[in-house]
């Protein structure tokens, strides 16, 4: 039957990281799902490192550059590492005691037209080798045959947050309050340290801001996210300012 394990991010998902390992030992698929910027990637890799140490080859796999051909996409996987293409590295691995571990990162980024085919050829790949499959994603797995192991991330808690800002300034601490996934606090982090001394709040939120829109998945969405954010200030604005203030704004623009 179905595993499934909910963990918040912070000292729990540290309880179950040595469970994870044991279940990708046996050969169980791990399904980590949360969403976005809540971890998944991050426990991920903690995964594939301590897997790559112990027992396993890990091969990484961004569902984003899957090409429609799992051969293809695997090769380009195993290339920082190994010289040969993936099938032989799959061969290599049936006659040392190492294990294969196919970590698909990001499934909800893959175009829904061709989830189903990377489905199945990770179906038929199976059929042929031995492995265990892990996959984050922003959605729940569907039926398929297999019975993952499902982690579940949920949002930060306090002890996560205090963790990742220790002792630190006021307007970083104030401007956490809001924030409730890993991503956005190592942003927030990042941002504060690019600051000058003496710089404040709005420089703070600046510069979080710009880094923001370093990341693909909010740069994809750039246009909406202004035009959303360019009306809520338009509704602040028209709740703080009364008429006469209008007209002599209007005034002072068409005057100059």
């Amino acid at each position: 039957s179905r595993s499934s394990t909910r963990s918040d991010v912070g000292s729990k998902c540290e309880a179950i990281h040595p469970t994870l390992l044991s279940v990708a030992k046996n050969s169980q698929d791990i399904w980590i799902t949360g969403r976005s910027g809540s971890g998944k990637s991050h426990l991920a890799r903690r995964l594939a490192i301590d897997i790559s140490t112990t027992f396993g080859i890990v091969v990484w796999i961004r569902a984003a550059d899957y090409t429609n051909n799992l051969t293809e996409t695997m090769d380009q996987a195993v290339a920082p590492f190994f010289a040969g293409t993936a099938r032989s590295l799959i061969y290599l691995l049936g006659t040392s005691e190492k294990d294969l571990v196919v970590v698909l990162d990001g499934l909800n980024e893959c175009h829904e037209s061709t989830r189903d085919l990377l489905r199945d050829e990770l179906s038929a790949l199976r059929l042929r080798h031995k492995f265990s499959l892990i996959v984050t994603s922003t959605e729940n797995p569907t039926s398929n045959g297999n019975d993952p192991m499902i982690v579940s991330l949920g949002s930060i808690n306090n002890e996560l947050r205090d963790r990742f800002l220790g002792k630190t300034s006021n307007e970083l601490i104030s401007a956490s309050k809001s924030l409730t996934t890993t991503f956005e606090l190592n942003l927030l982090v990042k941002a504060q340290a690019t600051l000058l001394s003496g710089e404040g709040r709005y420089a703070l939120i600046s510069q979080y801001t710009d880094l923001c829109f370093l990341n693909d998945e909010v740069r994809g969405n750039a246009r909406l996210i202004l035009k959303a954010l360019a009306a809520t200030m338009r509704q602040q604005v028209i709740r703080r300012i009364d008429l006469p203030q209008f007209r002599r704004l209007a005034a002072s623009v068409t005057s100059d």
